[in-house]
């Protein structure tokens, strides 16, 4: 190995480290008991997946950017619609709305009948927002010239 994979590795290994006592001492929020009672190993997961690199693939790639998609709701979105909806404390959108997706995770929907964006408040969703707004945009746009 080379020096600097070496200190990659030994980083990696301080950072789960780290994370791991994190976990430990996350416990169930005091103010919802009867919600995220396992916020522990959810912490830890979501943490490792923040703070952690990418290592490099098989084939010799690193991956680190996420894959990103935005694309109608559909019939099948329904539960995860109601799960996010739940976390960002709002109602699903009723009528046509865009979904984005990172890394097959819904993150935001935008109805188009110009309604809130739910989206998760456990990330950074700004990015994936401004995209559903000049898509959105272009959708209007193009039923607009099509009546």
């Amino acid at each position: 190995m080379q020096y600097a994979d070496v200190r990659a590795h030994a980083r990696q290994r301080e950072l789960e480290r780290e994370l791991e006592e994190i976990g430990r001492i996350a416990g169930p929020r005091l103010d919802r008991p009867d919600r995220h009672s396992s916020r522990g190993p959810r912490l830890l997961r979501w943490a490792r997946s923040a703070l952690i690199p990418r290592m490099a693939a098989p084939s010799g790639r690193v991956s680190s950017l996420p894959q990103v998609t935005i694309r109608p709701v559909e019939q099948d979105d329904a539960p995860r619609l109601v799960a996010l909806a739940e976390l960002d404390e709002r109602r699903p959108p009723a009528g046509p709305a865009l979904v984005a997706e990172v890394d097959d995770a819904i993150m935001a929907v935008m109805p188009l009948d110009g309604g809130p964006v739910v989206s998760n408040p456990w990330h950074n969703t700004r990015d994936v927002v401004e995209l559903l707004e000049v898509r959105s945009g272009q959708v209007r746009e193009a039923q607009k010239e099509a009546a």
